[in-house]
């Protein structure tokens, strides 16, 4: 194929920040691929090790290494309430 045979696509997602978010959004309500548990002050949080590394350089370092399926990690450093708000 030549240069003048190559041909050029542009790909458009209409909404797509509304739909990535409602995606998102799905995923965590139904606990789909959750692979994290976090747990303080007596109560536990499922949640997706990518988006928490997504938000926070500490959890992407925590996270790199994937010893087994299903990771619990214990938060001693905060309150229930702060984690909880998390997942708003």
């Amino acid at each position: 194929m030549s240069m003048a045979d190559t041909q050029h696509f542009c790909l458009r997602w209409n909404n797509y920040q509304s739909s990535i978010t409602s995606a998102f959004e799905n995923l965590r309500d139904d606990e789909d691929f959750v692979d994290v548990t976090l747990a303080c002050d007596g109560k536990s949080l499922k949640a997706h090790r990518v988006v928490l590394s997504a938000c926070s350089p500490y959890f992407r370092e925590l996270l790199k290494v994937r010893i087994v399926k299903l990771i619990m990690l214990f938060v001693l450093s905060i309150t229930w309430l702060p984690l909880m708000l998390m997942r708003l």
